[in-house]
């Protein structure tokens, strides 16, 4: 984006809750003359947006939107039977059970009409599992470029829009070419990784896999963790972890006592197997004393670049991989010493 963009400035929810607004509002049929191009292209919003949330399409009559009504961020009230409820969020993620809560509250409040939930993320979001268990439906920004593609206008509040998240894209998918030294401060790059991770190693949803950004001390990281194993030990959980460019293997031991025993229990047995395996497991530069413990690493950096300093994504995966494997080895032996 090398104009400037009403929505590199316009960032806030707020402001995306605004241009959700102004857009279906114009999707009722009495502004059809108005500015045609805006109707359709509002209309076509509303109904993508239905059809997402599961909902019956109706005839379009009358559309009512209301901003921050009762705490929601979003309101569309369609003809007089269907209530599209729209959770708005960038870079922030629902909390508590407000989804449950806002939708109970309109199916209370509108008992005759059809209501629908829908979660719009323009941002990214590593599971969308606990979205989908409290009735709402995500709408991403992928959904949201190709409608725009798809229904193209010269309004320039939605050209610059579809810029905007089109710019999003282009750093979130930038990992597939970007040469290795422009990663690191780089946090989308990593975002659009762990993303492709997730898909390549088909974990999907599964609630034992996250990505987030892991504040600590030293100033924090993206951090991606996933296939975390009981080790028959009611009070320690054994999983893998990215943390940028570290690959560890970590345990989580929920009691202070024995944390340490744990610690050196799991090191030996990782290392061992490791060994074995003829996989080159290091000890991490200090052993931490908390409940989350890196027990050994991969040493240096786990990802494979090409000559041109890209990486490559299938030998990355490889490597990953063998990681994988030791933690089955360590589940399975301490399950047979048990």
């Amino acid at each position: 984006m090398n104009q400037p963009n009403l929505f590199s400035f316009a960032t806030s929810e707020l402001s995306q809750d605004a241009f959700l607004c102004w857009l279906l509002s114009w999707a009722d049929p009495s502004h059809a003359n108005t500015d045609p191009e805006l109707h359709r292209l509002g209309s076509a919003l509303l109904k993508d947006l239905i059809i997402k949330a599961k909902g019956d399409l109706p005839l379009i009559s009358k559309v009512l939107v209301k901003r921050q009504y009762q705490h929601l961020d979003v309101l569309c009230l369609v003809n007089d039977d269907l209530v599209l409820i729209i959770e708005d969020k960038t870079v922030t993620t629902e909390h508590g059970n407000q989804l449950q809560r806002y939708k109970e509250q309109m199916i209370s409040q509108y008992p005759h009409a059809q209501v629908l939930g829908i979660y719009y993320k323009s941002e990214e979001q590593s599971s969308f599992r606990d979205v989908r268990k409290s009735g709402f439906e995500p709408y991403l920004r992928q959904d949201v470029l190709k409608l725009l593609t798809t229904h193209a206008t010269e309004n320039a509040i939605v050209k610059d829009y579809y810029r905007y998240l089109s710019s999003i894209q282009t750093n979130i998918n930038k990992y597939k070419a970007l040469h290795v030294d422009e990663w690191k401060n780089s946090q989308r790059t990593w975002i659009g990784f762990y993303q492709w991770l997730q898909q390549a190693m088909d974990i999907g949803d599964n609630s034992y896999t996250a990505w987030k950004y892991v504040a600590n001390p030293s100033g924090g990281f993206m951090g991606y963790f996933w296939a975390f194993k009981a080790t028959g030990l009611s009070d320690t959980e054994i999983y893998l972890q990215l943390e940028h460019e570290r690959l560890c293997i970590k345990i989580s031991v929920s009691e202070t006592n024995n944390r340490s025993e744990h610690r050196a229990h799991f090191y030996r047995l990782a290392t061992d197997i490791a060994a074995a395996l003829k996989l080159p497991l290091v000890k991490p530069p200090r052993f931490g004393h908390g409940e989350y413990m890196t027990i050994c690493q991969w040493p240096g950096d786990y990802r494979i670049f090409d000559g041109a300093g890209v990486i490559d994504l299938g030998k990355t995966l490889e490597r990953i991989r063998s990681l994988e494997t030791i933690l089955e080895h360590v589940v399975s032996t301490q399950a047979c010493a048990l």
